[in-house]
């Protein structure tokens, strides 16, 4: 669920019983207050409480760089990474994209990245303004998910050739098969176990995408 919340006055102010910050720790409540002095007390903040960071952040967020827009996004995320829950960005992020806008305004795509795979759906759009100045970040992004993986990576038992053959004998069975799969690898964040799984998609005789998840370890179809 989401919490939509406006910073404005008092940081406390507007911190309700009914939302989701008590388990915000001294460094994330330091961020906040950092971010509502850069954005001159209207930071604009929505909460993600089942992943425990922030879906939007809105203001003008920093101050104005002359700095590639890929080390003012590093920058940001470096310094706000207790909200996010990430303490190395430098391996926990991955730039995928960088989009000029007719206003001089870059359009980022960050993907969340764990034991050096991507984790499945887990994306930050941010847009920095012609200044430099980081105005929007935007997005899921699950925290806390190398201590539910103990630190430890997984090791797959099924590769993705593998993968992919189960992918498409279950959609032949299904009669739907009809072109070759694409795989990625990644780690799928809600739950308690966090699996590395493969995301297979297969297109079926009229050329429509078909999505399968299959686990890494068991090569079970999971969705």
């Amino acid at each position: 669920m989401w919490w939509p919340l406006l910073l404005a006055g008092s940081l406390w102010a507007g911190w309700g019983m009914d939302l989701p910050f008590d388990d915000l720790g001294d460094s994330s409540r330091a961020v906040i207050e950092g971010l509502r002095k850069d954005s001159g007390y209207a930071l604009e903040m929505s909460w993600n409480s089942e992943t425990g960071t922030p879906a939007l952040l809105a203001g003008p967020l920093s101050k104005p760089s002359k700095h590639a827009p890929s080390w003012i996004a590093y920058s940001f995320l470096t310094r706000t990474g207790p909200l996010y829950g990430l303490k190395r960005p430098s391996e926990e992020v991955k730039l995928v994209s960088t989009e000029k806008q007719e206003s001089g305004a870059v359009k980022l795509r960050i993907q969340r990245m764990l034991f050096g795979r991507p984790v499945c759906g887990d994306e930050l759009t941010m847009v920095i303004d012609s200044s430099g100045v980081v105005n929007v970040v935007k997005g899921t992004f699950h925290a806390g998910l190398e201590a539910k993986r103990l630190n430890r990576p997984m090791i797959p038992l099924v590769d993705a050739a593998k993968a992919a053959e189960i992918a498409t004998r279950m959609m032949e069975e299904q009669g739907t098969a009809g072109g070759q799969a694409e795989v990625q690898a990644c780690y799928k964040p809600d739950g308690e176990e966090v699996p590395l799984v493969y995301s297979v998609t297969v297109k079926d005789a009229a050329d429509s995408p078909h999505r399968v998840i299959i686990h890494s370890m068991t090569g079970r179809i999971i969705e």
